[in-house]
């Protein structure tokens, strides 16, 4: 989804650049008064720094000030050409972003980006569960320590939490599956969602560089094998009991039980 929207002349793309997570803990650490820890429950503790009169005045400051450098930013990695016209970064028909990486970030960009546009990608969250044990053999990282009921409880906090907080939101859904199938139609669906249409360079991405992206970054063989994967790589109880847990976020979205 990333490298499709980027591969747009009028949207700028980062991939997990985490600037949102940046400007959410810089922002909690300083709201946070001195005479208090700074918690946001994933990992992130630290004492406050600053007298408890000066941080709301501070906090907001700083949000104005780093503005200005989120634009910079999208402007550096869009590259020449590819921003709009605008003084003051990318022009008022533009877009630009990035995954967001938890529900705090969520929160975090509903509430400081009000005028953001969310676009929802959700795949079969049996699939998901099955392709981080998969990735974590390419890849060593903290999730290998996560046991699988661990994994079936966020996914299924993570998609019922992400979908309320993004039901009033100009959001839209967008299910893995459906994208794979018929990358074509789904987006189109996405570019008018987003009062844009399909140029050139969308037509060469859809006609060869979604399956390059995919075989450098997938961990099935081909993007339909990734599809149900879950149903040959999990044990009989391992199925159960994602299809226990994950019940009504399955049903929600349109995924057999």
């Amino acid at each position: 989804m990333v490298a499709l929207l980027d591969s747009h002349p009028r949207i700028a793309m980062s991939n997990e650049a985490a600037w949102i997570t940046f400007l959410r803990k810089a922002f909690l650490l300083s709201s946070t008064p001195s005479s208090q820890w700074v918690d946001d429950g994933e990992g992130f503790r630290t004492p406050g720094i600053l007298p408890e009169r000066y941080t709301r005045d501070f906090a907001l400051s700083f949000l104005t000030t780093l503005e200005p450098f989120v634009h910079e930013f999208f402007r550096r990695i869009a590259g020449p050409g590819k921003a709009g016209p605008g003084a003051a970064g990318l022009d008022g028909h533009d877009y630009y972003g990035d995954k967001v990486m938890s529900c705090n970030d969520l929160a975090f960009a509903i509430e400081r980006f009000p005028g953001a546009t969310f676009l929802q990608l959700v795949r079969d969250p049996r699939d998901m569960i099955a392709s981080t044990f998969a990735f974590q053999n390419k890849q060593r990282a903290a999730w290998e320590q996560a046991t699988f009921q661990v994994r079936v409880d966020h996914m299924n906090t993570f998609l019922r939490d992400t979908t309320a907080m993004l039901k009033n939101q100009r959001n839209l859904l967008v299910r893995y599956e459906d994208l794979i199938t018929d990358v074509e139609t789904r987006s189109r669906e996405i570019f008018s969602f987003l009062g844009l249409s399909i140029t050139p360079e969308e037509n060469t991405f859809l006609q060869g560089a979604a399956q390059k992206l995919f075989t450098r970054h997938g961990t099935s063989e081909s993007p339909t094998a990734s599809i149900g994967r879950w149903r040959q790589d999990m044990t009989p109880e391992q199925q159960a009991a994602c299809n226990s847990g994950l019940e009504s976020v399955l049903l929600q979205f349109g995924y057999a039980v």
